[in-house]
């Protein structure tokens, strides 16, 4: 499968030299029909959520996490609806847990690669907007982007809990992903506000 990746790259990249630093076309639909055919083959079939190596799954999941219990805190001081404050807790709990559950797979697994030790530049501008936000704005941004988060989260869970290829790292995503799912559906039965 690796070498397919890398015959399709190869591909892109000999159509987008072809057009010697021209943008026509059909040397444009030559190099999108590459990357479309690459993000096939790397999305897992059955859930089409993507598919990816441990040590490129443990630092999205690591920083969906952190990105999780940064942004809850946040909204532990900065929210003004009730049901908001005791999801941001639910979401702290939740995700300190995975957290600990994360770092035991990748022990187990003897996997060598550090979950990332700050919030990377999208996460932290999503935490940014969130500090520039007060009262029902805060809610609503909150709610957005923790829908948006756990969309993803399921989908990085799901498609490594399907093809993974660290067996402990699988079924760490395996036990995550219902877990991701309930708190997606808990934001989708909130009211917007």
């Amino acid at each position: 499968m690796m070498m397919r990746h890398l015959l399709l790259l190869s591909a892109a990249a000999l159509a987008l030299s072809a057009c010697g630093g021209r943008a026509d076309t059909e040397n444009t639909a030559t190099a999108n029909m590459a990357a479309d055919n690459f993000a096939m083959a790397s999305n897992d079939p059955v859930t089409d959520a993507p598919v990816l190596a441990a040590v490129d799954f443990v630092p999205k999941a690591a920083m969906s996490d952190m990105y999780e219990i940064e942004s809850s805190k946040l909204a532990l001081k900065s929210a003004a609806d009730p049901k908001i404050k005791a999801f941001a807790q639910q979401m702290i709990d939740g995700h300190t847990k995975t957290t600990a559950e994360l770092k035991a797979a990748i022990k187990q697994d003897n996997v060598i690669v550090l979950p990332p030790a700050k919030l990377d530049a999208e996460h932290q501008a999503l935490v940014d907007a969130l500090k520039g936000a007060k009262g029902a704005a805060f809610d609503t941004l909150y709610r957005t982007q923790q829908l948006d988060s756990h969309a993803k989260a399921l989908a990085l869970h799901q498609g490594h809990a399907g093809g993974g290829d660290k067996p402990a790292l699988k079924a760490f995503a395996a036990a995550t992903a219902p877990k991701v799912k309930m708190h997606l559906d808990m934001l989708k039965a909130m009211p917007a506000t």
